[in-house]
């Protein structure tokens, strides 16, 4: 029930015009993770038939959750931390959000991708310094695959038991410089180039955010178009290579093992990945819902975002199952052998198998731009999010200060400086060490949590029956039953399976392994870990912990009829007034057509959890 001719609302501005609101959340769903973890999982969890599984997350987890966050973005038109006023026992929500974003959005993944596309431009010739054995930091074991005339492809030398790929030791040697450490405990030098590839992805995000969502917007264009053609461009190249077709038949062979433990670490790893590739409770959906206008269908939009996430999703896992399946037809070597994921994926499969194309420069480039744009778009909103929940929330005064966009560009430069300063742990020796680790703990296990908090906070606390009706305010329209029953009953079921099932298949000892062997992380480094996860997660409790002793406190002295149980359990009254001034200034003719004052009475059909705290 949108109207094209709405002014933007009030001060806070709004998306003009709308596509900027798609391309943004396609910008954040088109992560790098569709690359370098989706097709591994997919080969290891017995092909199509992992889709089976990963399928019902979206629809159960993926899709619900997204929508989720878009509406109470745009109902409270606010960002992660203030949106909890509906529901201040879970405001911890928020801030563990900011915590985890700031614990792993730290934007490496760009700086590396930029130093790889800036060496390959710079190289003079096509001896890219990870296709030769012949660099000062090459060992005597290092053989380069090269072509032959007769169409033939050898090594040359013979290939010795211990060979490595040169592209190996350019990633852990040259680039990483794992040779000067000992591992964890030793962090070696600051990588100076490192230093800067890091500082110039930081320097545009800064200017990317300097006017806020108006420019973001635009960026999003860029960071959501190239990535989509250069993966098609890809996919298709590598299935017209030899091999290709039994990278395809492995990456996707059904494998119907009807193991118990298999099946229940199929459906783990399926949903984890939903949330992971989706970026669910990053805070981003959230944030861009907030710059929609009061009435605008996001209903609509999140299902265009779903299903072309999907499509990207299948298209990343055929471009590296084409490549990887060549890789295997000119190396003779097995499929099983060839499949990696991670960094071993993208910084020294990929390079090392589009340095033997025709044309190697520019394939080199076309991958390497769309790695980075893809980085970059993901960062430059996690950054948004952040600075948009923070001044809403310490500072919502100087949203209507003239000078507000100087303010917030000051501010994201904060957090842009602030974020530069935690990326410098990863440019030193140890830096491969440290993403590994943050990426185990921070960026895997925090949002299963979040996600399971929210579910239940939403739905249980704050009412499905009110929440759906603050939806049918801004659609019209009542949500359809099939996203309120998962968010109020499989979602959080789900979600606790996976968290159950990841306790389960969980390994004591966490490692690091490449072409020289295995690395196991001393117990201190686990416990590192293992901290910054539960300092996300304190962040609900500790929250919880004080709203509960703020409302004792004044319920003492409380002379109104509400009680204790309602005062924990409600929205606060800051919400309450925001909500019924809003309610009053909703036209005769766009209020939700139905029967009753209450929105229980305007929902029926509904579950009634709570009483309505309208």
């Amino acid at each position: 029930m949108e109207t094209d001719h709405e002014q933007p609302r009030g001060i806070r501005g709004s998306w003009m015009p709308r596509t900027d609101f798609i391309f943004c959340c396609l910008s954040w769903t088109f992560s790098v993770g569709h690359i370098w973890r989706l097709p591994n999982i997919i080969a290891s969890h017995g092909g199509v038939v992992f889709l089976i599984p990963y399928a019902c997350a979206i629809f159960v987890v993926g899709y619900p959750m997204m929508f989720m966050e878009l509406s109470m973005g745009q109902f409270a038109s606010s960002g992660v931390v203030t949106i909890w006023e509906c529901c201040p026992l879970f405001k911890g929500i928020g801030y563990a959000v900011i915590v985890m974003l700031f614990l792993s959005q730290v934007n490496i993944y760009a700086a590396w991708s930029l130093h790889y596309l800036v060496t390959t431009c710079v190289t003079p010739t096509a001896d890219f310094p990870w296709s030769t054995c012949l660099n000062a930091w090459n060992t005597n074991n290092c053989v380069k695959i090269e072509y032959r005339p007769d169409g033939n492809w050898s090594a040359d030398p013979v290939w010795p038991d211990n060979a490595v790929n040169p592209a190996d030791e350019y990633f852990s040697r040259n680039f990483l410089e794992f040779h000067r450490v000992t591992g964890l405990e030793d962090t070696g030098r600051i990588q100076l180039d490192h230093l800067i590839a890091l500082a110039v992805v930081w320097v545009f995000v800064f200017f990317t955010l300097i006017v806020g969502h108006y420019s973001m917007g635009k960026v999003a264009y860029m960071t959501t178009s190239l990535p989509s053609i250069f993966v098609i461009v890809l996919a298709v190249r590598g299935a017209t290579l030899p091999g290709s077709v039994t990278g395809l038949r492995y990456m996707f062979h059904p494998d119907f093992d009807f193991n118990p433990m298999e099946a229940i670490s199929r459906n783990k790893d399926a949903y984890a990945t939903v949330i992971y590739e989706y970026g669910l409770m990053y805070g981003v959906y959230t944030m861009l819902g907030s710059y929609n206008k009061r009435n605008y269908n996001f209903y609509r939009d999140s299902a265009i975002v779903t299903a072309l996430t999907v499509i990207f999703s299948l298209l990343c896992v055929l471009m590296i199952a084409g490549f990887l399946g060549h890789a295997g037809h000119i190396e003779g070597r097995s499929m099983s052998d060839e499949m990696t994921s991670g960094t071993s994926l993208v910084f020294i499969a990929m390079p090392s198998i589009l340095s033997t194309l025709s044309g190697a420069r520019v394939w080199l480039c076309v991958f390497f731009l769309m790695i980075f744009m893809m980085a970059f778009g993901s960062q430059m909103l996690a950054t948004e999010a952040i600075v948009t929940a923070l001044t809403d929330e310490w500072f919502p005064r100087h949203l209507s200060n003239p000078r507000r966009m100087v303010f917030k560009s000051m501010f994201a430069f904060l957090i842009c400086a602030i974020f530069f300063a935690l990326g410098v742990p990863y440019v030193t020796s140890a830096g491969g060490y440290v993403l590994t680790l943050l990426d185990n703990f921070a960026a895997t296990w925090t949002p299963l949590f979040l996600c399971l908090f929210a579910c239940i906070a939403i739905t249980w606390v704050y009412g499905v029956a009110t929440y759906a009706f603050d939806v049918q305010t801004m659609l019209g329209h009542k949500p359809n039953y099939a996203i309120l029953g998962n968010l109020l009953v499989l979602a959080p079921l789900f979600l606790t399976f996976v968290i159950i099932a990841r306790c389960i298949f969980h390994k004591a000892g966490l490692y690091y392994s490449d072409y020289t062997g295995m690395y196991q992380y001393p117990w201190w480094a686990e416990a590192i870990g293992w901290s910054v996860t539960v300092l996300s997660l304190l962040m609900v409790a500790l929250f919880a912990f004080i709203h509960i002793l703020r409302v004792t406190a004044c319920n003492k002295n409380h002379s109104g009829s509400s009680s204790w149980r309602e005062r924990v359990f409600g929205s606060s009254e800051e919400w309450t007034r925001r909500k019924e001034h809003y309610l009053a200034s909703l036209p005769s003719d766009s209020e939700p057509t139905s029967a009753g004052d209450s929105p229980n009475d305007k929902l029926i059909g509904y579950p009634v959890i709570m009483e309505s705290r309208t």
